[in-house]
């Protein structure tokens, strides 16, 4: 049996923002990591 690929996001949004030289918008600050991401998980 063939099982799919899981990701994990455990860096801080405020790392992410600096690697994409972006600006970090209201309520993205409090993103918590996460260790069982599906490769088709949709993003809200």
């Amino acid at each position: 049996m063939v099982m799919c690929g899981r990701y994990t996001l455990h860096t801080s949004p405020q790392r992410i923002a600096e690697l994409f030289e972006a600006q970090l918008t209201v309520g993205l600050a409090d993103v918590v990591p996460r260790y069982n991401i599906a490769p088709t998980l949709t993003c809200t």
